[in-house]
């Protein structure tokens, strides 16, 4: 049964849905860690500003990493952003992103394949999106960055990946270091009712010169 937002897809489409949840079958073929999630868990994710605002600086460098010949420096700084980010939440809540990307984000990843498509990231609709739903785009990301880094290394990064791996951990060793980039008031999430916070309410975790993803 397809969703009534599907529409009346074309064929194509319709074939990357069925790929989309043939994986998932394979899932379920294939016992491993990387597939194991509480989904209960995604209640106590917190909605808290910095972690919103951290999303959507992360959802920004991995879609330049993802469309710029030279990746490797977003998504470094989509890597400082999680960081940023995993520094605000428990590691219930750390575990629960990590398997929900590998799930539904690898799922994602090779319907995104198929299409010879990237995932569809926005920036500005990253911190209106549940942590559950963000990491159908956010894993499919991270997996499409390391084929780009060694396709002819494939079997080593998803071996890893069965083992229990997060995908986000996978990357560093290919992009080295992370970098901290200046924090932007551009995809600062509003707070509840609407009200932006005040430019007083814009302060980096810590100072640094480097150039935020535009």
């Amino acid at each position: 049964m397809l969703l009534p937002s599907l529409g009346e897809p074309d064929a194509r489409t319709l074939a990357a849905i069925l790929i989309h949840e043939a994986f998932h079958v394979y899932q379920h073929a294939t016992p491993s860690a990387a597939w194991e999630v509480n989904e209960l868990d995604a209640l106590t994710y917190p909605a808290h500003t910095d972690i919103l605002h951290a999303r959507a600086e992360e959802t920004r460098c991995l879609r330049r990493a993802l469309h710029e010949p030279d990746w490797t420096a977003p998504a470094r700084q989509a890597l400082f952003w999680r960081g940023q980010r995993h520094a605000l939440l428990t590691d219930t809540q750390r575990t629960f992103e990590a398997r929900m990307e590998t799930r539904e984000g690898l799922a994602t990843y090779v319907e995104t394949r198929f299409l010879r498509q990237f995932p569809a990231l926005a920036a500005a609709a990253a911190p209106g999106l549940g942590p559950r739903r963000w990491a159908y785009g956010s894993g499919a990301a991270l997996a499409h960055l390391l084929d780009r880094h060694a396709p002819d290394r494939q079997p080593l990064w998803q071996q890893a990946v069965l083992d229990g791996q997060p995908l986000a951990d996978l990357l560093p060793e290919r992009t080295g270091p992370r970098d901290p980039p200046r924090r932007t008031p551009t995809c600062t999430p509003p707070r509840r009712g609407g009200r932006h916070p005040r430019r007083a309410d814009w302060k980096p975790s810590r100072p640094n010169p480097a150039r935020a993803c535009t």
